[in-house]
């Protein structure tokens, strides 16, 4: 009985392609269908790209709501109070982890809020107090992730193990008086909502900012504009160090010189594709970063999060900023 042939066999030079056979790939096709893939993967890349941007957006949009709720938890818990931006907290009777005592930063006093309460119970000195530089001073294992930005290029490998933050709080909610650095606003604490007379909704609590900066490390001898010992501008931001924040001499409100007006910095945040390690001068070491080419993002008030354009102007950001100008924002908001 016949049988049906549903292939046919080929000499092995026509098989593989070198025979110049009826079903072989001559050299040309061949070339034909690398430059194809290769067009294919140079349209793919932008994409892929876009979409890993799209993802470190979201994660710091989630990290920076996060943190907002926590504020807020924190001022329901302590009957209104706001955390300091540093210093002791409500009803402490000293400083330097001191008994019935917390002298830290704010990222310090939110750590119960953001499901780390671990690393809060451990800032315990031995009087009994609490401080965030003992965690530190103990080599305690001390990255949270809710403080990095996926996409800070300022942050080295292996950062996940240490204390680096990638956000910028604002001064002018968090230290009381509003912005005002100074001996007289040890142990004071601004009120939620009540400070905030602009509006919830009208007001910065964080921006995204650069963790390292070309300053260089935290600690060492010469430390530049560490005004009356609240913080060193521009150097690493560990959360967990007494210096925290950028703080500088005169205050100012995300890190920026008071008094500040629309007309005394050169921008509201660094624009993106910033080389952090270019950044060595003030105020500059101390404003946030746009961390991406769609903008700077930041948390509000109210626990909402946006992203703010390259386009708007020092005026609208500072009017966002100050939680008491009484001006409403303008259109490039």
């Amino acid at each position: 009985m016949p049988r049906l042939r549903f292939w046919k066999r080929w000499p092995v030079s026509q098989r593989i392609g070198w025979g110049g056979g009826k079903h072989a790939f001559t050299l040309i096709e061949l070339l034909v269908v690398i430059a194809i893939i290769a067009i294919l993967i140079g349209l793919l890349l932008p994409a892929v790209q876009k979409v890993r941007e799209a993802a470190a957006r979201s994660q710091s949009q989630n990290n920076l709501k996060q943190m907002g709720l926590a504020v807020q938890n924190y001022a329901d818990t302590f009957q209104g109070a706001l955390p300091t931006g540093y210093g002791i907290e409500p009803g402490g009777t000293g400083g330097w982890g001191q008994p019935n005592s917390t002298e830290g930063t704010l990222f310090l006093y939110i750590l119960p809020f953001i499901e780390q309460q671990n690393l809060w119970n451990a800032s315990v000195t031995s009087s009994g107090g609490r401080l965030s530089m003992q965690l530190e001073w103990a080599n305690i294992p001390r990255a949270v992730k809710t403080y990095m930005a996926p996409a800070d290029a300022s942050l080295p490998a292996g950062s996940f193990s240490t204390d680096y933050c990638s956000y910028r709080y604002n001064e002018w909610v968090f230290i009381a008086p509003p912005g005002n650095i100074s001996t007289s606003s040890w142990g004071k604490n601004n009120r939620f909502p009540a400070t905030l007379s602009d509006g919830t909704s009208n007001t910065i609590f964080f921006a995204e900012g650069y963790a390292v900066t070309g300053q260089g490390t935290q600690g060492g001898s010469g430390n530049q504009g560490i005004g009356q010992g609240y913080g060193v501008p521009g150097w690493e931001w560990l959360w967990a160090s007494r210096y925290e924040g950028c703080e500088q001499a005169g205050a100012g409100y995300l890190a920026m010189q008071q008094p500040w007006t629309p007309a005394t910095n050169p921008y509201p945040f660094t624009p993106p594709g910033t080389t952090p390690s270019s950044i060595t001068t003030n105020p500059a070491t101390c404003l946030p970063n746009a961390l991406t080419a769609a903008g700077c993002q930041v948390g509000m008030a109210d626990g909402s999060v946006r992203n703010v354009s390259t386009g708007v102007s020092n005026a609208t950001w500072f009017y966002a900023s100050h939680p008491q100008d009484g001006i409403p924002l303008p259109s490039d908001w």
